[in-house]
């Protein structure tokens, strides 16, 4: 299951089309839920593993696990994105190995990590859980049909199934920690895409609207996300800006909202 919604213009405003991650097509591949349930259950009492780490799978063998499993000073499980991140790290090992393997792995990994707090333990395999449930339903959901930047009440639709599937799996502290950035990106993106595609705004409208969305954006996010929505940006409306024969003072307001009026001066000489 593909994590995030990453919907990149592609140059031009007809262009720019999300991907529907988060809600891949639904495959003959997939395991039956009813196999994800028993391969859930089965690795409960699976031993083969003390660590999780003994024979690691080859795009795993050499690596560190990305994440971390800490606890509070009572004792229970901090819940954080970083669980998130270390089951998908043992995750990405689908079609390497079974599932029921993966998964035992990634209890043996938390019963050894959390030996001395067993009430955490037990708190992460509970997620653990919710979560291999949810993706499992995340991968039933249909895609959506042609090109989806063409059909926003349907990605909003979807994104409100997502929603509701995960309450059904996961408590809302643990999808605030797994979910937060990615929901908070994926309305950046929306309105982006919608900013973009209005043909009532002028191309320096859509520059200022752009930059006033990015504020909208996590501070540890919106720097990841700044240099290449600048890049974007500037190709796609210099390029509206050829196509209407616009004034070259418009082109210079364009550049000034997108890099500031020093970066303006270097593009202009």
């Amino acid at each position: 299951v593909v994590v995030v919604l990453l919907w990149l213009a592609r140059g031009s405003e007809e262009s720019s089309t999300p991907a529907t991650a988060n809600a891949p097509a639904v495959s003959q591949s997939l395991p039956t839920a009813q196999e994800v349930a028993a391969a859930i259950e089965k690795s409960k009492t699976d031993t083969r593993f003390k660590t999780g780490r003994e024979n690691m799978p080859r795009s795993l063998m050499d690596t560190e696990v990305d994440g971390a499993l800490e606890v509070d000073k009572n004792g229970n499980l901090i819940i954080s994105g970083s669980i998130r991140q270390t089951f998908d790290y043992f995750l990405s090992a689908i079609g390497e190995e079974d599932l029921t393997t993966i998964i035992a792995r990634i209890r043996a990994y938390i019963r050894n990590k959390l030996a001395d707090h067993p009430q955490a333990a037990k708190q992460a395999e509970q997620i653990l859980d919710g979560y291999l449930s949810y993706r499992d339903a995340l991968g039933r959901i249909p895609q959506i049909q042609g090109d989806p930047a063409r059909n926003m009440d349907a990605i909003r639709q979807q994104k409100e199934q997502i929603a509701a599937l995960r309450t059904q799996f996961m408590a809302r502290d643990v999808i605030q920690a797994f979910f937060g950035d990615e929901d908070a990106y994926d309305r950046y993106t929306m309105a982006r895409i919608e900013v973009m595609q209005d043909k009532t705004l002028s191309a320096t409208e859509k520059a200022k609207r752009s930059a006033e969305l990015l504020n909208t954006l996590p501070p540890q996010m919106k720097e990841s996300v700044q240099t290449l929505n600048k890049y974007q940006e500037l190709t796609t409306l210099t390029d509206d800006w050829k196509t209407r024969g616009g004034k070259p003072e418009e082109l210079r307001a364009i550049r000034e909202q997108i890099v500031g009026a020093e970066a303006t001066d270097r593009l202009e000489a």
